[in-house]
């Protein structure tokens, strides 16, 4: 049975590399020279059939991705432990913020199943007339200043929130400006990575600020 998510992060992948020709201008050939396969391997990889795993670690290599995302979906860097507690994470602030909006009167809702918006889009509002779609990405903590934010590649198309858990009861929401987070995320694949340095209050990426949501200036 083809894995059209397999498929898709391919074509994902293809399509955020430099490197790699664009759709029908010869990507496959230039994957089949650059992984020393046949013309019908890799034919069948974009439809759907997926590598054996010694090819599919080199496949991820070729195209500068995670070989846990481009074989599973998986975010990298985390034990099962740790995705598990990081999904409950990003349950937990979607459900916190879109709570903010509601107090401050915004209606909220979140995408319909099978809604191809549901892949990047938390959730959705209306506010004075406004449609507004959000991503709340929770962070990943690196070490004492240092945390992770993973972006999905179609940030530009919705607002970005940074959730950043610091204890019970306790979160912190910066903005994520769309310039910024090109500037600074690296592609890996369907989605971009974003380190921020946390100092107290404040959080920074290299000279740039990521505001917090309550900032008044």
């Amino acid at each position: 049975m083809a894995d059209l998510g397999f498929a898709n992060r391919l074509k994902v992948a293809c399509d955020g590399n430099s490197r790699v020709p664009t759709f029908g201008k010869g990507r496959q050939t230039w994957l089949k020279d650059e992984m020393g396969v046949s013309a019908e391997a890799v034919r069948k990889w974009f439809a759907g059939s997926r590598p054996r795993p010694s090819m599919m670690g080199k496949l991820a290599k070729v195209l500068g991705v995670d070989e846990s995302w481009l074989a599973l979906g998986i975010t990298p860097n985390m034990e099962v432990k740790e995705r598990k507690q990081h999904s409950a994470q990003m349950a937990g602030a979607v459900n916190v913020f879109m709570g903010l909006v509601q107090l401050n009167g915004g209606s909220c809702a979140f995408p319909a199943e099978g809604d191809p918006l549901a892949e990047f889009v938390s959730f959705h509002s209306i506010r004075e007339g406004t449609q507004t779609y959000y991503h709340v990405a929770t962070a990943q903590r690196v070490s004492d200043n240092l945390i992770r934010f993973y972006i999905p590649n179609e940030f530009e198309r919705c607002a970005v929130i940074g959730a950043i858990p610091k204890g019970p009861f306790d979160v912190r929401f910066i903005h994520m400006p769309h310039d910024l987070i090109g500037t600074h995320g690296a592609h890996r694949g369907g989605y971009l990575v974003v380190d921020v340095k946390e100092s107290g209050t404040h959080y920074y990426t290299g000279e740039d600020r990521w505001k917090l949501v309550t900032d008044k200036h």
